[in-house]
């Protein structure tokens, strides 16, 4: 399959598309970023629950749906529309997790928009298996029911996936393992996959990540050829196999990794970004005019930020965005530029009492010049401030291109600020950096005047 032939990408999440602290990596989320510019359409296919799906990291990356709970369940992107679901029937549903309740698991019940596990199972959470997050997010958002089959029953309600827990005990064994497949086999109208090791996830008859993309495919007017489908479990086989371009991570399943076409690095070392890049991303030479578009598009995505969301920003792409910082270029590189990293809850309140402009943000980047370090001309100008203009446009800029918000704050108590941070003394500082990202509301979002500019006739004049 040749790589202009790839029109839509589907990626699974855990293990795949996040690392192991559950956040994609920089050079993850600038390969999903580049292949949606190029036309790409971006599916994530998982097994949780859309209200479980990390909406925040996926904002910017160009991800037009997701496919949850192994397909029982397809959403639009951004706005989180379903536009399709596919229930098991409530009887069958009921019977299985009565039957099922006379082992020691935990059934992880997943109707529409609601989970629920069973009354006298909450207890169990602390000895199973699961990331941190994933148990602290099932205690706080289930719904424990005492008698959960004969409650799904009397509301006939429309069950989308049973996820199964196993207790792995001292020895190495998993508890109930064995008999629960067996009570499993006596229910051929499900479809039973695995999402990891000790874990059985169950959905209604042939729902699949493969079977509920047909919906998109169509709608989208690709094909299965067409198709790169990424994943690590054995609830990711079936899509791998329809594929044109079947991918699975290094830390994948042995069962997938036989089926998969290739096989990539690992989650943790960004095996989703070597799939795009080899595969998916248009590798011709471009132009110098396409070069200047591409910068020139993102120039024009650059807005002030004026209000800023309580998420972090992640020490590797901070690092980037000061490496670029450096980069620039100085006058007869004399460097008379000087940066700080205010991070610490400490500084963030001292920036606090000398500027109103922090918008919020955790992070505030200084860019400060020394005059008598600077390149001066023959009638006497020093290019200090000039210097350090160009280090900020590229720490604004590179911020812009890892996805992330910044504002150029100029107005700010200078003499003040020296008086909190004596580090800066003998430095003029010419901008604060707040940088994170954007605030969903309003505030967050572009200025009603962003756009408006003066025409080229009244900014440039040719000689």
């Amino acid at each position: 399959m040749q790589e202009n032939m790839i029109k839509l990408i589907a990626i699974d999440l855990d293990g795949t598309l996040l690392n192991r602290k559950g956040q994609i990596d920089e050079p993850t989320a600038k390969a999903v970023r580049k292949a949606a510019k190029q036309g790409t359409i971006i599916v994530i296919s998982t097994g949780r629950p859309i209200e479980e799906v990390p909406e925040e990291q996926l904002n910017g990356i160009g991800v037009r749906y997701v496919v949850a709970l192994n397909g029982a369940a397809v959403y639009k992107m951004p706005e989180g529309k379903c536009i399709c679901q596919r229930p098991m029937p409530a009887e069958l549903a009921s019977a299985l997790i009565e039957e099922l309740s006379d082992l020691e698991v935990y059934p992880d019940v997943f109707a529409a928009q609601m989970e629920y596990g069973l009354g006298d199972r909450e207890e169990m959470l602390d000895r199973l298996p699961l990331p941190s997050d994933i148990r602290n997010y099932i205690r706080t958002h289930s719904f424990f029911i005492p008698n959960l089959p004969h409650f799904i029953r009397r509301r006939n309600m429309d069950i989308l996936k049973i996820s199964v827990s196993f207790i792995r005990t001292r020895d190495g064994s998993v508890l109930d393992y064995e008999e629960a497949e067996e009570i499993l086999k006596n229910y051929d109208q499900l479809s039973v996959t695995s999402g990891g090791e000790h874990n059985v996830e169950i959905t209604g008859q042939d729902v699949t990540k493969g079977s509920s993309m047909d919906l998109l495919l169509e709608e989208e007017s690709v094909t299965w050829d067409e198709v790169m489908a990424i994943g690590d479990s054995k609830n990711d086989l079936d899509m791998i196999t329809r594929s044109g371009l079947g991918i699975a991570m290094s830390n994948g399943s042995e069962v997938l990794k036989h089926h998969a076409d290739y096989v990539v690095a690992s989650n943790a070392d960004n095996g989703v970004a070597e799939a795009i890049t080899l595969f998916a991303l248009r590798n011709e030479k471009k132009s110098k005019e396409e070069d200047d578009m591409s910068f020139l598009e993102l120039a024009k995505e650059r807005y002030s930020c004026r209000k800023f969301s309580n998420r972090l920003v992640e020490p590797e792409k901070l690092e980037q965005i000061l490496q670029a910082g450096m980069a620039a270029p100085t006058a007869k590189n004399f460097q008379p530029v000087h940066l700080w990293v205010l991070s610490s809850k400490e500084s963030i309140e001292k920036v606090n009492q000398v500027t109103r402009c922090i918008y919020g943000a955790t992070t505030v980047i200084a860019v400060g010049c020394r005059e008598e370090d600077a390149y001066v001309r023959d009638d006497g100008k020093n290019y200090a401030d000039v210097d350090a203009s160009i280090v900020a446009t590229h720490i604004m800029m590179e911020a812009q291109d890892l996805g992330l918000n910044t504002t150029w704050v100029g107005w700010f108590d200078a003499p003040k600020l020296h008086e909190l941070f004596p580090e800066m003394e003998g430095y003029d500082v010419v901008a604060l950096f707040p940088v994170g990202y954007a605030s969903d509301d309003t505030a967050g979002q572009p200025s009603p005047r962003h756009t408006e500019r003066k025409t080229r006739e009244e900014l440039v004049t040719d000689l």
